[in-house]
């Protein structure tokens, strides 16, 4: 299974020649609008430009530039037409191309900036590196934003056409931009003095994801959901600010009445931030600061302290012993809330640089893989037995706040298992890699109380383990590969925890990718992925058949997203053969730019489960395959 990562980087590039290179699409238009011009009824001139205009027309829509795919499927249908009269407009089709090839270049322009009155946000990218703007492009592409990127002599212009719901800059320095508007900003060392709360700094070597969800918090005004806060022995009304703070921000907020309590709570659940009511707690407040700084666990962990304005010395004396800043009496909620949102904010820029997730303080993929294949290289060495398990939610958490959740169960399940010398990070988005030094066997013996105590929580989860014997040559990509089947089948079968064995090899996955475009594959790919699914990607017919027909469909009946289309075997075809050959295993969903009442009535009364005309809408698909999903587990 591809990483993230790869996606990402997959992803990225096809969305950058859709949005800042379309001239390739136009040059190739071109070209074949030159050649028809000397020869205008050669029949393969004529073929080349149908499937040209016909891979625009479905995928272009399905990335947000729908004026495209509407042009590029006018003319289909008008080379279609061509293929079938040699006659038809011979002496004028060099001249309908061309004039198609400068209507497309006006609409992919016009597109960039236009958004999509479906999409969650409009994100403007202002001064972002290519490489850098790619990535994050590809990003917001399959969160369901729109996207734009420029440079800042531009930004005057864009503006006029509307205001984003949060910017993206490349620079150190603020955009000129209307007030209010949130601004992510790549590269600066410290916020600007005005309009903190509205503002983030995040490291430009973040992973994209991240910088996205930064951005996405920015704009629904919730950039502290999910943080956890842990206050020391405050007062009442402190009390009850805090927790209106939490419940209005998102985030989780507990209190401890002594040192002995702040310290059960810190180890058990290390929070994002730290608050200490100097006021409440008296001198116990430096000896406690002081404390929590000796334990290098926490020593990097940001501390707040509440305490009388008029008392310099006493400031003096909590700064110098590990307080990060000072929030005088009386409390206002309006500059609480900043200055936990500008601790929060260093401090997530501080883990980012070391490949740490902020909200979990967990390692990020690909400092996962590096220290998983570390320890394996060691136990290699040493002759040890090693299991790698795969955690992750039985349903994939749902918005920001479901997200925050799932991060809180993972590194409350990394605490735990840290006496057991276990490394842990994401292995995706979603997934935590749990790495331990022991057997399959003990691995489940370990587990599976923890994975008992999830069932029927909102955030339930089951495992999938792999073993790497002492003398066995498994790498960490192997082993997450094989810990992913077997997560599959433990979900399949409702077990809390599976082992892989070779019986787990060849299991269908959730959904089955038949398209021979690789730009809307991918693209689909990268959602399902996000999502928590498990997918497949076939590019030609024939290939698919094979593939299907050697899957082993255990439980839950994957979805087959077909293209009509395919090279070497349509898929109208293709669906024949599985109807004969496996009638009950496959769910078959059409996916094409064939709109007709007829292939559509065809596909349906043939059996197949739905059908989907491009441009896809991936919320929309996303959201049927959820339902499909929930229909099969009750039939």
């Amino acid at each position: 299974m591809p990483s993230p990562a790869e996606l990402n980087r997959t992803l990225a590039t096809l969305r950058d020649r859709f949005a800042a290179t379309a001239e390739k699409t136009t040059a190739a238009l071109t070209m074949l609008a030159d050649h028809l011009q000397r020869t205008p009824s050669s029949v393969e001139v004529v073929d080349a430009l149908r499937r040209e205009l016909h891979r625009v027309h479905g995928t272009a829509g399905s990335y947000g530039f729908h004026e495209v795919s509407r042009l590029a499927a006018g003319l289909e249908l008008l080379a279609t037409r061509w293929q079938a009269d040699p006659v038809r407009d011979r002496d004028r089709r060099a001249a309908i191309v061309r004039q198609l090839v400068r209507a497309l270049g006006a609409a992919f322009e016009a597109a960039r900036g236009a958004g999509d009155d479906r999409l969650v946000h409009r994100i403007l990218l202002v001064d972002v590196s290519e490489d850098t703007a790619a990535a994050l492009i590809a990003e917001a592409l399959h969160r369901g934003h729109g996207v734009e990127r420029i440079v800042s002599g531009a930004l005057e212009t864009v503006l006029a056409s509307g205001v984003p719901e949060v910017v993206i800059a490349g620079g150190d320095t603020l955009p000129a931009l209307p007030e209010g508007v949130p601004v992510v900003l790549l590269g600066a060392s410290e916020l600007p003095s005005a309009g903190v709360t509205r503002v983030r700094l995040v490291d430009p070597g973040a992973d994209a994801a991240e910088v996205v969800r930064v951005a996405e918090s920015l704009a629904a005004q919730q950039g502290l959901a999910g943080a956890s806060l842990v206050a020391l022995a405050a007062g009442a009304p402190l009390t009850a600010l805090l927790e209106a703070i939490g419940e209005r921000e998102g985030m989780f907020v507990r209190v401890a009445a002594d040192r002995a309590a702040l310290f059960a709570q810190l180890q058990a659940d290390p929070p994002a931030l730290m608050l200490v009511d100097a006021t409440g707690v008296g001198m116990d407040a430096e000896e406690a600061i002081q404390q929590v700084r000796g334990d290098r666990r926490f020593g990097e962990l940001p501390i707040l302290v509440v305490a009388d304005g008029a008392d310099g010395a006493r400031r003096e004396a909590l700064f110098r012993v590990g307080a990060d800043d000072f929030q005088p009496q009386p409390v206002v909620a309006v500059e609480l809330t900043r200055r936990i949102t500008r601790l929060l904010e260093l401090r997530r820029q501080r883990q980012l640089a070391r490949g740490i997730h902020p909200g979990t303080s967990l390692m990020l993929p690909e400092r996962t893989r590096r220290s998983f294949e570390e320890s394996l290289a060691s136990a290699g060495v040493d002759g040890r037995a090693v299991a790698l398990a795969v955690v992750r939610p039985r349903v994939p958490p749902a918005g920001l706040q479901g997200t925050a959740l799932w991060h809180r169960e993972c590194a409350l399940l990394a605490a735990a298992l840290a006496p057991e010398g276990a490394r842990t990070g994401f292995v995706d988005e979603t997934a935590l890699g749990v790495l331990l030094p022991m057997d399959g066997g003990e691995a489940i013996a370990r587990l599976d109380g923890f994975a008992e105590a999830s069932e029927g929580e909102p955030t339930e989860w089951c495992v999938g383990i792999a073993d790497r014997p002492a003398d066995g040559d498994r790498g960490a990509r192997t082993l997450v590969h094989l810990a992913e089947e077997a997560w599959q089948s433990a979900r399949d079968a409702g077990e809390r925890i599976h082992r892989w064995n070779t019986g787990d090899a060849g299991i269908a996955p959730d959904v089955v990718v038949v398209e021979d475009d690789p730009s809307l594959a991918d693209l689909l790919g990268y959602a399902l992925a996000s999502r928590g699914l498990t997918h497949q990607v076939f590019s030609k017919g024939p290939e698919a058949l094979a593939g299907l027909l050697a899957m082993r469909v255990r439980g839950r009946r994957p979805v087959v997203l077909m293209d009509i289309d395919l090279p070497g075997l349509d898929g109208f075809s293709l669906f024949e053969r599985l109807r004969v050959d496996r009638p009950r295993d496959f769910r078959v969903v059409f996916v094409s730019v064939h709109a007709s009442e007829g292939d559509q009535l065809r596909a349906l009364r043939a059996g197949a489960l739905d059908y989907i005309v491009k441009p896809v809408s991936l919320r929309v698909l996303m959201a049927k395959i959820a339902v499909w999903q929930e229909q099969d587990e009750l039939a």
